[in-house]
């Protein structure tokens, strides 16, 4: 889901009976690869051609495609498009905002679809058309 402010995802999110990752679990997930014990520059490993429009969706100005649309673009957890697509809220505040992670279809660098890039704060009552959200869960 794309388009909707940090409280409608927090919403969405309480209502699922889970929340929004951290900026910490976000980063994580999205580059951790424990079986080796290292950390990922992109979740798919330490490569990218920008150019190559088939690792993920970023500089696209076509949009956002469905997920999982790009194979390359999966996380050593399992999660699909967390370089690009859509950037995402997470439960992180800095000051009076919240912290967005990940590469959009709008970023037109590569520096954006890194794992580390340290995300940007927004407004958490704005919407904004290449801004989603994925929900976490504490295990019980």
């Amino acid at each position: 889901m794309r388009g909707i402010s940090f409280y409608e995802a927090q919403a969405y999110a309480r209502w699922a009976d889970k929340r929004l990752p951290t900026e910490l679990e976000w980063e994580k997930a999205a580059s951790w690869d424990e079986s080796k014990g290292v950390k990922r520059i992109f979740p798919w490993g330490n490569m990218f051609e920008f150019e190559d429009r088939s690792w993920c969706n970023v500089g696209d100005t076509d949009g956002p495609k469905a997920a999982g649309s790009f194979p390359h673009d999966k996380s050593p957890y399992g999660l699909s498009d967390m370089a690009g697509n859509v950037s995402e809220w997470t439960g992180t505040m800095r000051g009076k905002k919240m912290v967005v992670r990940g590469g959009s279809y709008r970023d037109i660098s590569e520096s954006r679809a890194r794992t580390t890039f340290s995300g940007y704060t927004c407004d958490p009552a704005q919407r904004r058309p290449h801004i989603g959200f994925r929900c976490a869960r504490d295990d019980k």
